[in-house]
This record gives structure tokens, sequence and C-alpha cells, in this order.
């Protein structure tokens, strides 16, 4: 109970979205989150339901890896219309060696702003 009255205090949170993996499964030269559901890539689905929690969440950090270039500029460009963010930091970090998703979480942890966590 304590904690959840700390949590409705503080200003915000940071949402952190692991987009480095490969998806070798898949066998494509595409990086997983850029595959299309429905017309749109996977990962535009996500980022529009975290601009729905815009009031609540302060930043996004993408964390990038396997042909992270390209899956931040895609990025980018989507969030460009998006005027519900413009209140959010957006935060793009790269992962070195590609060793999981505690791995891919763990790049993530010293760029999440003290405020938010």
């Amino acid at each position: 109970m304590e904690r959840a009255k700390k949590m409705r205090k503080k200003n915000g949170f940071s949402a952190v979205v692991l987009a480095a993996g490969k998806g070798k499964r898949m066998k494509s030269g595409l990086p997983k989150v850029l595959h299309e559901l429905a017309g749109r890539p996977l990962l535009f689905h996500l980022t529009e339901e975290i601009i729905s929690l815009s009031l609540h969440i302060k930043e996004v950090i993408f964390v990038m890896g396997f042909k992270g270039g390209l899956v931040e500029r895609e990025t980018k460009e989507f969030l460009k219309s998006k005027k519900s963010l413009k209140r959010v930091r957006i935060k793009f970090v790269y992962q070195k060696n590609m060793l999981g998703t505690g791995h891919a979480l763990n790049a993530a942890r010293k760029y999440i702003s003290e405020e938010n966590t």
C-alpha cells in the first residue's frame, strides 16, 4: 500500500522498449520489430499504446540492436506526427552485444532518469 502511494506521487514513469531482436525465426533480413502486423510494423503498435499513456509516461527509452540505425530512423519518422509525445523524452540506446532480454534492459538502466525510478 505504501509503495502504491509513492507511485501516485511520482511525476511519471519511464517506458523501456526492447527493439534489438533479429527475429531469426522469421527468416528475414528485417529486424523483428519492423515486421508488419495489420499493415504496420509491430513496433508502431506498441508505440501507439505508449502514446495512449503519455499523461503518465515521461520518457521512452528504445533499446536498439540488430540494424538499430534502420529501426531508429523508422521510429523517429513515425513519432514526428505524434503531438501528444511532445512532453515525453525519447532516448535511443544501443546494445553493444545482444545477449538477451535481461541484458537489453540492463543497457537501458543507466539512461532512465532518476526521477522516474
